[in-house]
């Protein structure tokens, strides 16, 4: 499934992984620790119990999180108006992933109609924390010239903070940036460093970008590499991938595929983004 990395609309881990200023009760934190742990788990119904016990007590991650759930359409039909409902009450506390959510409503025009001076508004409010994502998306609309005037070199200044800061998205959008030498100078070798660090995250699509730069270098250790990557590219939700391992596996070995395989047992990803 790639709907958690595709939409960045997501509730895994926030309780800890960012700052919470809330006036919800206590013992609301519990029942969202529990929440969280469920969502993990695609334990949606009780996710949802959790979710809207501490949305009703006014805690923002229960906000937040019910209103992704019902954007994603996760244990509950998709619903953008709920959705909206609940990430503005969220963003309301001040919870920049809650910003960020409710901006790219507002930015696609999904459960609101779409605004960009209001997307940008809430984005720039979700960055003033250091929030990657919202790093991101400004920055995407500023080099696609999206409510803004096209300005590639401020997009760009926005795309690598949110990379220095560890998004993958960024990282990835940075890693095809130089590969191709689109708006940046073309540098090959900074491009797969940056998807490597994306892949390593666990980003689908870098996965599978890095699993086909090393099969287009075509030593027995590349090929190695490149099936480890492509793997774990199928793993994560890229059925296209399948194709290429194909092709690849043709060239190789028994030995080589069988060290492969033991690779991908053997490999421990980076911690995901935690705003995945």
């Amino acid at each position: 499934m790639l709907n958690r990395s595709i939409l960045h609309f997501s509730c895994c881990l926030l309780l800890l992984a960012f700052p919470i200023i809330s006036q919800a009760s206590p013992a609301s934190e519990a029942v969202v620790a529990e929440g969280v742990a469920a969502y993990e788990q695609e334990n949606y119904s009780k996710a949802l119990q959790c979710f809207r016990e501490g949305a009703a007590d006014g805690h923002p991650v229960a906000q937040n999180s019910l209103g992704s759930m019902y954007f994603a359409g996760e244990g509950v039909p998709k619903n953008y108006k709920l959705a909206v409902k609940w990430s503005k009450k969220a963003a309301d506390q001040g919870f920049a992933p809650a910003q960020c959510n409710l901006g790219r409503m507002y930015k696609v025009g999904e459960g609101a109609k779409s605004d960009y001076n209001k997307a940008l508004e809430l984005y720039r409010k979700a960055a003033d924390q250091d929030y990657p994502p919202a790093e991101y998306w400004i920055g995407t609309m500023y080099i696609y010239g999206i409510g803004v005037p096209k300005d590639i070199e401020k997009g760009t200044q926005y795309i690598r903070k949110s990379s220095d800061l560890g998004f993958s998205h960024a990282l990835f959008h940075l890693g095809i940036m130089f590969l191709r030498g689109k708006m940046v100078e073309k540098d090959a070798s900074k491009g797969f460093n940056y998807l490597l660090k994306a892949a390593e995250k666990g980003h689908p699509y870098s996965q599978h970008m890095v699993g086909l730069l090393y099969a287009q270098a075509g030593t027995d250790f590349d090929n190695i590499q490149s099936y480890k990557w492509l793997t774990y590219a199928i793993k994560s939700g890229t059925p296209e991938t399948k194709e290429l391992r194909k092709q690849l596996v043709a060239k190789m070995t028994p030995e080589q595929i069988q060290e492969a395989k033991q690779l991908v047992k053997d490999w421990q990803p980076i911690k995901r983004d935690f705003f995945y």
